[in-house]
């Protein structure tokens, strides 16, 4: 007797019917097996493409954020600097009033408080990339004197660190030396 199968077409063969037997159950279980596996690689796509974008964003938004914050702080710091050179060019501005109208000294002073004003005004206008591209370029075209300039203000920054500590080391002697002595109280009350 000739084993008797139910053929359904699947609609995917060469003519459009693949024939498939529905009493195979091992076949059946690899058709849904191959259909589970491209789901999940489907699904794991969509996933990897959402963490991706994800991912872009968040980088997007810290960058965001710290440039923000390097501004910011940029901004304080420039308008800090700028305040002091008004300061300087404030005190020359003072120096020249008190000096006989007419000098070469009380003229040179008000020339220098107008120069040192004129400084901070830029210093006020100059973005922190300006001054970086200034400096790259300035490196470029005079090496020398900016090594130079570069050791000038190391030798000043360590000259002032060195007379900070000296100056603490002191205050800290000087507070010390007032203060008495742990048993000085009550030796004197004895």
């Amino acid at each position: 007797m000739a084993d008797e199968t139910s053929q359904i077409p699947t609609g995917s063969g060469p003519h459009g019917a693949d024939i498939r037997t529905d009493d195979d159950p091992i076949e059946t279980t690899r058709h849904k097996a191959e259909e589970t596996a491209d789901a999940v690689k489907s699904r794991a796509r969509t996933l990897g493409d959402e963490a991706a974008h994800a991912a872009q964003n968040l980088a997007a938004s810290a960058k965001s954020r710290a440039t923000a914050e390097i501004d910011r702080r940029s901004s304080a710091a420039r308008d800090g600097a700028a305040s002091a050179v008004d300061d300087t060019a404030e005190t020359l501005r003072c120096a020249a009033e008190r000096m006989t109208e007419g000098t070469p000294q009380g003229e040179a002073a008000a020339e220098a408080a107008d120069t040192v004003h004129g400084m901070a005004d830029r210093i006020r206008e100059t973005s922190p990339q300006d001054v970086l591209d200034a400096t790259s370029d300035f490196a470029r075209r005079h090496p020398a004197a900016f090594l130079a300039g570069v050791a000038v203000a190391g030798f000043a920054a360590g000259r002032f660190f060195k007379a900070s500590a000296r100056a603490t080391s002191l205050q800290d002697r000087a507070v010390t030396a007032t203060r008495p002595a742990p048993g000085a109280a009550e030796a004197k009350g004895a």
